[in-house]
């Protein structure tokens, strides 16, 4: 995960004298099961004992709608009811299966003999218009299909390449509905390469994992008390990255803007994230993780600054990261906790 077992347990256990013991016994269930919710409630506990720290905090508290928040919280004149959530990508990436079919091409070169590596996967792309805006969409099969889709159409070309010694292989579809180039060099590396366009870049305000997520818990925060906020959690998103701006895609402020637009009852938004920076002549050897808040307060609240220094120090109070994000989101749906290095994906 992004923050290392031994700082995550230390804090359940200093929970336990604030929090009920079902509570914490729910919470240290979820940290240990594989899956993206561990990644949630990760960023749920960190934040937990951060508010612990500096005041009066309860959790699972229930309104009189019945849902259950997680965040109550008084320090001094300023009370504060609030959600932690995790946001990624993951639904974009289902709609675009690209490293799916990398994986199925990998299988195919197997049943054929062929050694590891030297694979060139290329997708296309389209540019889907609609009222809301324009989206980029991966030319490539539902993912319920691609299994199909490569054993009717990439591996019998393949097989009849290997056959007649035509290398290196080459598969190119070019259709109304998929379009990729495949290149197969066994000689050339042992390491495969690929492309695509960046489907995950946010272009429509209220169409992006991050809105969705603020959406949805923007109405299980309705009828809260007082100060009234979601706190968000990278869990490999773009938008939450920095990076969605690069491709030309909305910013993070003109999203959560938007957002605030929309639902006049939520007063803060708190976004976590990690960064790297890299000090000195040899960055690459002098990374350092560093965890990052981007706080957003609506216009016209009064407690503006005491939300951003309450918020400095709820952060202040986090371990220091491990690992980022992309890299937290695929080790958390892994079973074990190996060894060593695990490089950058």
């Amino acid at each position: 995960m992004i923050f290392h077992r031994w700082a995550l347990q230390r804090r359940l256990t200093e929970l336990r004298a604030i929090l009920d013991d079902v509570m914490i016994d729910k919470l240290a269930g979820r940290l240990n099961r594989p899956g993206k919710d561990r990644i949630a409630a990760m960023w749920e506990l960190v934040v937990l004992h951060g508010f612990a720290t500096l005041g009066s905090l309860q959790s699972e508290v229930v309104l009189a709608s019945n849902r259950r928040l997680d965040i109550l919280f008084n320090q001094q004149n300023m009370r504060i009811t609030a959600d932690v959530t995790a946001v990624s990508n993951e639904g974009l990436d289902q709609d675009n299966p690209y490293h799916e079919l990398s994986q199925l091409i990998e299988v195919a070169k197997n049943k054929l003999g062929l050694p590891i590596g030297g694979v060139d996967l290329r997708v296309r792309s389209k540019l889907e218009t609609t009222k809301r805006g324009k989206r980029t969409i991966l030319r490539l099969p539902p993912r319920e299909k691609l299994q199909e889709f490569v054993n009717k159409r990439i591996l019998p070309s393949l097989r009849a390449q290997v056959t007649i010694g035509k290398y290196p292989l080459s598969v190119v579809i070019d259709d109304h509905n998929v379009g990729l180039e495949i290149t197969i060099d066994p000689s050339a590396s042992p390491y495969s390469s690929g492309s695509f366009a960046a489907y995950d870049v946010p272009t429509i305000k209220d169409r992006n994992p991050l809105y969705r997520a603020l959406k949805a818990k923007a109405e299980q925060l309705r009828g809260a008390d007082g100060l009234t906020g979601i706190v968000v959690g990278d869990a490999d998103c773009i938008a939450l990255s920095g990076r969605s701006t690069d491709g030309g895609g909305l910013s993070t402020n003109m999203i959560v803007e938007e957002f605030f637009r929309q639902y006049s009852s939520v007063d803060f938004v708190a976004l976590l994230n990690v960064r790297i920076s890299a000090p000195g002549l040899l960055h690459f050897m002098q990374s350092i993780h560093q965890n990052q808040l981007a706080l957003f307060v609506r216009d016209g609240c009064n407690y503006s600054g005491e939300l951003r220094e309450l918020f400095d120090a709820v952060v202040g109070d986090f371990p220091k990261p491990a690992m980022m994000p992309v890299n937290g989101a695929y080790r958390v749906r892994k079973k074990d906790y190996d060894l060593g290095h695990h490089g950058g994906y």
